[in-house]
Formats: structure tokens, sequence, C-alpha cells
């Protein structure tokens, strides 16, 4: 298990980790018990969460929680602290014994507050939309999403593409014509999951609606076998949205799963809803 606290000031304001919000003496003296780890020095830019792990929280987590209590986060009208369990974590880059270190995903962002006001103006004219029988309720999920995802540059161009990234594929294909023929017709998932195990970052993603895979970097970028992935499609959807859809991209003999439209369409249609509670104050629906 995995443990972290988070504190805001005001409803309308993302959850951040409490140690930012501490004074600096408390700082001090809880770097006396809970020394700020090496990774952090040697990648200064990359945006992370922190955790406990069981062994941390059963040491130290009651010392956070009186330290954010001192504080003082309760004395103010529209201050909070939550405890966040999590039994695994995905992107994790530094497991140690007490603290863990996990990278934020592309999806998994944090969203100015001006930029929230502008998509809520947005879903609030869809709603109305909704109510005049204009559209119906999943074309304004789809709407939302798409333009929530527009407003914040998920999907990144050319111009953003790693420089390393496009050595490793350049240098993989060579050229071989074969090699992109094989991994262009069918086994496309197969280089996906060899990027994301060579960078250790990103999601491998479905290219909605299409029969095709990508791996899409941590700020958006997706790449397949031909360097950055030019696809058509309308979303870059993680594929645990699709987990028994996948064995479809696998083509191991005697396990297809055969996707019908309606399980496409879910897939798309519960992605949009996770895209659009992360812009919601306080989850309610669009």
């Amino acid at each position: 298990m995995f443990y972290r606290y988070e504190v805001r000031i005001g409803s309308d304001k993302p959850w951040e980790g409490c140690f930012q919000y501490f004074f600096p003496d408390q700082r001090r003296y809880i770097g006396r018990f809970l020394k700020e780890p090496k990774w952090y020095k040697e990648h200064p830019n990359v945006a992370t969460r922190c955790w406990f792990t069981q062994e941390g929280f059963d040491k130290y987590g009651e010392l956070v929680r009186e330290t954010i209590e001192k504080r003082g986060v309760l004395n103010d009208s529209n201050g909070e602290y939550r405890l966040v369990k999590s039994e695994s974590l995905e992107n994790i880059v530094m497991l140690g014994k007490i603290q863990c270190i996990q990278r934020i995903s592309m999806y998994d962002i944090k969203i100015p507050l001006g930029m929230r006001t502008e998509i809520l103006i947005e879903r609030n004219q869809l709603r109305k939309e909704v109510k005049k029988e204009h559209i119906t309720q999943n074309q304004a999920e789809r709407f939302l999403a798409e333009y929530m995802l527009r407003e914040i540059h998920v999907i990144s161009g050319k111009e953003a593409a790693d420089k390393q990234v496009l050595s490793f594929i350049n240098d993989f294909r060579e050229d071989d014509k074969s090699i992109r023929q094989k991994f262009c017709a069918g086994y496309c998932y197969y280089f996906a999951v060899m990027l994301k195990d060579a960078f250790h970052r990103g999601e491998i993603c479905w290219c909605a609606p299409l029969g095709h895979i990508c791996w899409v970097d941590d700020n958006g970028v997706p790449y397949d076998i031909d360097g950055v992935c030019d696809s058509d499609c309308n979303f870059f959807i993680p594929i645990r949205y699709i987990r028994e859809g996948i064995e479809d991209f696998r083509h191991v003999p005697g396990r297809e799963f055969n996707a019908s439209r309606e399980y496409i369409q879910n897939a798309i249609q519960t992605f949009c809803r996770d895209v659009i509670a992360n812009i919601e104050n306080k989850g309610e629906k669009l």
C-alpha cells in the first residue's frame, strides 16, 4: 500500500503535496527524519508525486499529519487536507524503503484556474445544447473532452518530439523495409511496448477509433515505427480502457476478442468522461 497527504486552500484549487505548504523550520525538522531523494536533483523538471511506502507511512505518517495540523491549514476557512491511499502505482521512477516517486502521466494534469473557467463555460454551453436536444449527452461529452485536450495541448506536434526517441526508432529500423512493414501491418502494439520499456515513461495508447496502437510520451507526442505518429485518430486512449480489446492487437492465435462497435464506443465514452472528471471541481456530471 502507498500513502500520500495532500492539501488545498479552496475547493476550486487542485490538491497538492503537503510539503510545499510547510514553513521552512518545519521542513528542516522533518528533514531530520525524511531525506529528500537524490532522484529529484537528477531530474529537476519532471512532474512527479511522492508517496510513502507502507514502512514509511508506519514510521512517519503520524509525524507528517501532526505537522500539517501545526501548519494551521485547518485554520483557514477554505483549508483542508486528505490522506490518499493506493494499492498500486503506475510509472514508478524511484522506489525506496520509505518513499516512492511516481511520474505523472500526460493525462493526469493540473489545469490553471483561468483555463478551467474557459472549459467550464464551454461545458455549460454544451449542457444547453443537450437540453435543447440539438446533441446527445454522449456527443456533448466527446466534444468537451476534445476541447479540453486541444486547449491544454496534450497532443503535441513534431516540434516537441524527443530526439533520443527518434534516434532510437531510426536506428531500430535502419534501412530494413521488412521491419517497418511488420510493425505497420498488425504488430504496432509490440513496438509501442518496446518504446515504453526502453524509456520507462509515457503511455501505450490506442489510436481511437482506429486499429492502431502507439506509444505517447509524457509531453503528449505519439510515436510508432515511422517516428512521430501521424494517425488521424480522434483520441490517443491508454490501453487500460480496452483491457479485453487489446487481445485483437496481440495476434495470439485463439485469443482474439473481436471488439464490437458497441465495445469501441463504450471505451471511448468512458475515456471522455474520465477526461471531463479531471476538470470538474466537485465531480458533478456534465
